[in-house]
């Protein structure tokens, strides 16, 4: 599935293995796409997630 037309990527919550995130991004960052995309997470401020993610960290490049 490519979705180079699209421009955004709505997380709206956080995943236990952050490949599963980096796939979904992935899925608007393909070989064909002009445009930037923009990722937005979603944080509700009462929620654990405010605090500190509970997730393993990872960082990768897309």
């Amino acid at each position: 599935l490519n979705l180079t037309a699209a421009t955004r990527v709505h997380l709206l919550e956080p995943q236990w293995n952050p490949f599963v995130e980096k796939q979904a991004i992935g899925r608007a960052v393909r070989l064909g796409q002009q445009r930037e995309v923009c990722v937005v997470r979603y944080i509700v401020p009462t929620s654990i997630e405010s605090v500190g993610s509970p997730f393993p960290s990872c960082q990768f490049n897309v």
